[in-house]
């Protein structure tokens, strides 16, 4: 609060255990007044999906205890993280000490049992959801836990596994599930989302996009696609989709992140502010890349840091214009409370080579992101 600062937060339990998590994250800011953010923002549990509007429903009825609360989304319905999340919560981050537990048979029993309720309370029968995107051994890049073809030597050293787990091809699982956590680890995609509940919750009027990842290059075939695919697959998909319009998306991709986070002078087009700019065609414009290819976006034309092109026609420049932001004073959002009209679904046209010595940004249907111009800008605070 000293700081104007902001709590953005990894909620502690995105699964069943979404709304104490919730609870509890409210609850921090409330004491400490200060706003919240919720980072990607999501019910990663089967057994829960359909029940966004219920998450949503409490973020609401908290908004006016604290001086802001919004969360972010990406466009996916499968998250990115660690290989713990498939083990108990007492068992995370215990990478330096796999052996010793699994050389324990009450510790091993108990982390097993663990895994396997954690497993039902979320609504899963087996591991088929989690894919490793990253892990030391390279032949198991992509592939789901139950198709891990393993040595024999360690289904013997595992085969203690099948006195809990009963069912033979539940126990392969989780003989899966600890050879990867006893190799290193491994960063994995998990398919836990429903498509409905990412819907609602970037329709929601205090929602933004985020993309919560790093820049991987096409080297990662892998990884998840959000890392290179995020923001053109919501005006490529949702926009054209119809499940979104594009005047939100674009506010929901510059304005409202922006202010968040108190940078002032970024998230609209406007004399004197910084050219952060992407001019795409909304009618070509995609997000390729899936779970086992990266691809690079199409239909972006340019891209430009403090007025620099940095990309054009898909290919990176050797220019480096940016710089660090960092946070201003900025009163909060006016947040559209009624969510804006959904675009209606035109027939996406195919995507054309782009024509040679085209050096103009200005012809044809191209659109300017970061923000549309219709929405004003907020006034600002001096200090």
């Amino acid at each position: 609060k000293r700081y104007d600062g902001i709590y953005a937060t990894h909620l502690r339990d995105e699964g069943n255990g979404l709304m104490n998590s919730l609870e509890e994250a409210v609850d921090i800011c409330k004491r400490a007044q200060i706003p919240l953010h919720v980072s990607h923002l999501k019910w990663a549990s089967k057994r829960d999906w359909g029940k966004m509007p219920e998450a949503l429903a409490y973020l609401d009825s908290e908004r006016p205890n604290l001086p802001a609360l919004t969360h972010d989304v990406y466009p996916y319905t499968s998250s990115s993280s660690s290989i713990d999340l498939l083990l108990p919560p007492d068992f995370r981050g215990m990478l330096g000490q796999v052996h010793k537990i699994l050389g324990d048979p009450a510790k091993r029993s108990r982390l097993v049992q663990g895994m396997l309720e954690q497993l039902r309370s979320e609504g899963f029968s087996d591991y088929r959801f989690a894919r490793i995107a990253w892990f030391r051994e390279e032949q198991f890049r992509g592939k789901e836990i139950p198709d891990l073809d393993l040595p024999d030597s360690w289904r013997n050293q595992t085969a203690w596994v099948i006195n809990i787990a009963k069912d033979p091809a539940l126990t392969r699982d989780v003989q899966n599930v600890l050879y990867v956590f006893s190799h290193g680890g491994a960063q994995m995609i998990y398919a836990v989302m429903d498509e409905s509940d990412m819907m609602a919750s970037l329709n929601d009027p205090y929602a933004c996009v985020g993309s919560d990842t790093r820049v991987w290059t096409q080297d990662m075939t892998t990884s998840h696609p959000r890392s290179i695919g995020n923001f053109p697959k919501i005006i490529g998909e949702l926009v054209r989709g119809g499940g979104i319009s594009l005047d939100a998306a674009l506010r929901k991709m510059t304005l409202e992140p922006a202010t968040i986070f108190g940078l002032a002078d970024r998230g609209r087009l406007q004399e004197g502010m910084p050219a952060d700019l992407v001019v795409f065609d909304p009618d070509t414009v995609s997000g390729p890349a899936d779970y086992n290819r990266l691809e690079d976006p199409r239909g972006i034309d340019y891209v430009l840091v403090n007025g620099t092109v940095v990309a054009k026609y898909g290919r990176a420049q050797e220019k480096f214009p940016g710089k660090v932001l960092r946070k201003r004073n900025e009163s909060p959002l006016n947040f559209v409370e009624t969510p804006l009209p959904v675009a209606e679904s035109p027939d996406p046209k195919a995507g054309s080579p782009p024509p040679k010595n085209r050096e103009g940004v200005s012809e044809g249907k191209k659109h300017v992101k970061p923000v549309h111009p219709a929405h004003k800008a907020p006034k600002h605070r001096t200090h």
